[in-house]
């Protein structure tokens, strides 16, 4: 810790941090029991995705997808058929949705990731959490707080 340029700011960073540090250590062999607890009921299951935006950065994490094996694409949406087409060949058995609240409506879905433009990243992650879906979202979730 530089105490030269110790501001206000930086010590409340600084002091979040270790105090977070010495929570999360105290808190690591509860986490491992309750991990290993998850684990025995979810072997053999696979999570069933549904990858919402299919265009560069939607392609970008399907082809991670492909190479975990616990993860299933049941299904694909967007509204721009070509990067709808392109996505359908690497999963063709995957359904194709063009209105993303069809595809949060899936029963056969069990988490949403969202790669579409910024501006739909809150109204889509909003709709998979009250629909209780598991949300991947990145950064930015909004624009605004509001």
């Amino acid at each position: 810790m530089d105490t030269q340029n110790l501001s206000r700011r930086n010590f409340l960073k600084n002091m979040g941090a270790i105090g977070g540090s010495g929570l999360l250590l105290s808190s690591l062999p509860q986490l491992h029991l309750l991990a290993q607890e998850r684990e025995k009921q979810v072997k053999g299951q696979k999570a069933r995705l549904a990858i919402i935006g299919t265009g560069s950065r939607g392609m970008y994490h399907i082809n991670h997808l492909l190479q975990i094996p616990h993860a299933e694409v049941v299904a694909l949406c967007d509204i721009y058929q070509p990067h709808l087409d392109n996505a359908a060949k690497v999963f063709p058995k995957a359904k194709q949705y063009k209105d993303y609240n069809q595809a949060i409506a899936d029963p056969n879905v069990d988490g949403i990731l969202i790669a579409t433009p910024l501006h739909m990243h809150a109204p889509i992650s909003i709709a998979g959490l009250k629909a209780g879906k598991h949300v991947f979202c990145e950064k930015s979730m909004a624009r605004t707080v509001e």
